[in-house]
């Protein structure tokens, strides 16, 4: 019989993964370090998570859960009905222009393509759970996978410093050709962008990581 699962274990190992992460950068934490800062043997760590890698998705897990929460509290009912995948990556994305250290859990994402995948099935099925009224449709699912390469490499280009570009121009760019792909012409999608820009202020951000970041204490 296997051991059992200590879920509150389990948690405060996320935890503190998600702030080592962000302190020193994904590629400089090891499983050996965030077993020594839990307290823990590394065999124990392998029960819960036998790759540094499940540990990434399982803290990008619970920032899209907050974030579509945090949708559910602040906006209203229409601006839910109107509520698509654009405002959900302008969030997480802009929060690297308010906390430059969450670059430390995106850029691992980007630069490898199981991850990309894995983080977009998340997304979905997360987008699905949260937001009811405004399901993704089978259409929707595969234009956020097309689209998944152009994030790849905007990124991979940005942390190379070889783009000048903000972060909403960044953005901007990625989800147009999401919009495209469903067959959005540009005075729609120009209309939808600017949309997202007024709804995620800095302040907005700000609320959010707030809360996000009260929780992974």
């Amino acid at each position: 019989m296997g051991r059992p699962i200590n879920y509150e274990q389990r948690e405060k190992i996320k935890k503190i993964s998600f702030n080592m992460f962000l302190k020193y950068g994904y590629d400089n934490v090891t499983t050996r370090n965030i077993a020594k800062e839990c307290g823990i043997t590394r065999s124990l760590l392998y029960h819960y998570y036998n790759q540094k890698e499940l540990l990434l998705i399982d803290v990008y897990l619970d920032l899209v859960r907050e974030a579509n929460i945090f949708f559910l509290k602040t906006l209203t009912d229409e601006q839910l009905e109107n509520l698509d995948v654009n405002l959900f990556f302008r969030l997480l994305f802009r929060i690297v222009d308010i906390k430059p250290a969450y670059k430390n859990l995106y850029l691992p994402i980007y630069r490898d393509v199981n991850l990309i995948n894995n983080m977009l099935i998340i997304t979905i099925e997360n987008y699905d759970y949260f937001m009811i009224r405004n399901p993704f449709s089978e259409r929707k699912k595969l234009a956020m996978f097309a689209v998944s390469g152009i994030f790849s490499q905007l990124i991979s280009l940005l942390s190379k410093n070889k783009l000048n570009m903000s972060t909403d121009e960044f953005v901007d760019y990625a989800l147009r050709g999401y919009y495209f792909y469903l067959g959005k012409d540009e005075k729609e999608v120009e209309s939808l962008l600017k949309y997202t820009k007024r709804l995620i202020s800095e302040d907005y951000i700000k609320e959010f990581l707030s809360i996000f970041e009260e929780k992974m204490k």
